[in-house]
């Protein structure tokens, strides 16, 4: 509409015509144009006393300062992120190897503990046969000792009771007398 009527305007001047010039500036003022400028340059005039554009550009700086903050941060995020996909899928290999030294430890401890079980357990074996075999002799030794007294003391009692003191004498007189023919 604006640009409408400034054709309007310069079509219906005459060139050099004073009266013309005086009809451009009536149109102009009932179009507002002139309005519009006047206020147009009061406001760039104000932006410039109160550094509006000033503090938009700080506002627009600072946005574009996060902006590539993010970005820097996405990016090491996203490395972050390949590093750890890396460790995840090194880790069920070193899980494996893990699992499989774990097993061989097993086994080999479990071997070792058999082993020595079973030669503890033939050491004790052996050490119970020698201490059976040594408890038997012991009873075996008192059992004959108890044994001997007590067929000492049945000979005694009968002897005293079959010899009399006269046979008795004599009996021990040849016993002195093997003794002495004896020369040891």
């Amino acid at each position: 509409m604006i640009q409408s009527s400034l054709f309007l305007a310069t079509t219906q001047l005459e060139p050099h015509s004073i009266s013309g010039l005086a009809a451009l500036w009536e149109k102009l003022y009932e179009a507002n144009i002139l309005n519009l400028i006047i206020v147009l340059i009061f406001l760039v005039w104000i932006s410039k006393k109160t550094n509006l554009f000033a503090g938009l550009e700080d506002k627009m700086n600072g946005i574009l300062h996060r902006i590539t903050n993010a970005e820097e941060d996405k990016s090491r995020s996203e490395q972050e992120l390949e590093t750890t996909k890396k460790q995840v899928a090194n880790a069920e290999t070193i899980t494996s190897k893990i699992t499989q030294e774990a097993k061989e430890i097993a086994d080999s401890l479990s071997r070792s503990i058999i082993n020595e079980a079973s030669h503890e357990s033939e050491n004790l074996e052996k050490n119970s046969e020698r201490i059976i075999e040594g408890e038997r002799e012991i009873a075996s030794l008192q059992l004959t000792n108890n044994l001997t007294k007590a067929a000492f003391n049945i000979a005694e009692e009968h002897v005293k009771q079959v010899i009399d003191d006269r046979l008795h004498k004599k009996y021990i007189n040849e016993f002195i007398d093997s003794l002495d023919n004896l020369k040891v």
